[in-house]
């Protein structure tokens, strides 16, 4: 219950902080971290934008996250706060969705209910200091290896990504929090979709050539071997 009532105070400030071109749609609360994850729709002069707000006692792990960052302990955090950091930070990290933006994450919810999942084999330091060394998603996420994997088992399937156009794009979403990371074993990390992100991004999707966007942007075999496993 107490959980319940700090939760409901953070949505009333974070609503409270708000700019009047921003709607708040999704939040997400990471208790193990104590962190929190919102979902801002953002108004650009006529431009539908998309922003991640992120609220916690520590900074990120992510280097170069495309979020309004706010360290700050969870339970004073007010509206003032809020207003300040998005005043000044908001067009820095609020993204229109491209249409392949689009389609890779109606490509990770695809994926999802076939059971498959993104794969990053993290560098060996970073991996065994567990969130203690930040990952770079410029250059420590660009170097490693991201595959297509089984989510149940990740040592059934490793279809290797030979895109680094592809690698780039997800690590940019991975920054948004539109995918969220889970540790495995032999240094990879899941990367899982956060559907209470793209559930309403993708509500008024309604693009049936999404998978013929995929191959025509990446044209690589990876992407016709996660179609074949999927249909």
């Amino acid at each position: 219950m107490e959980f319940m009532q700090s939760e409901q105070r953070m949505i009333t400030e974070v609503k409270a902080g708000l700019l009047v071109n921003m709607q708040l749609v999704a939040v997400n609360f990471a208790r193990s971290s104590n962190s929190s994850y919102w979902l801002i729709k953002v108004e650009d002069n006529g431009v539908i934008k998309w922003l991640t707000l992120r609220i916690a006692s520590h900074k990120s792990w992510l280097e170069n996250a495309r979020a309004v960052e706010i360290v700050s302990d969870q339970s004073i955090i007010d509206s003032g706060e809020v207003k300040s950091e998005l005043m000044k930070n908001w067009h820095r990290f609020a993204s229109e969705l491209t249409p392949v933006e689009l389609a890779v994450l109606k490509l990770f919810m695809e994926m999802e209910q076939n059971g498959l999942v993104c794969l990053l084999e993290l560098p060996a330091d970073i991996d065994e200091n567990h969130k203690a060394k930040p990952l770079n998603l410029m250059t420590d996420f660009m170097n490693s290896k991201l595959m297509i994997g089984s989510r149940n088992n990740v040592n059934k399937l490793r279809i290797e990504v030979d895109s680094s156009d592809f690698q780039s794009l997800v690590a940019r979403l991975y920054g948004m929090n539109f995918l969220f990371s889970q540790f495995t074993v032999h240094r990879l990390m899941k990367l899982l979709p956060t559907n209470q992100w793209l559930e309403p991004v993708l509500s008024n999707y309604t693009d049936q050539n999404w998978w013929q966007a995929l191959q025509e942007r990446f044209g690589n075999r990876f992407i016709r071997e996660i179609k074949s496993i999927i249909e």
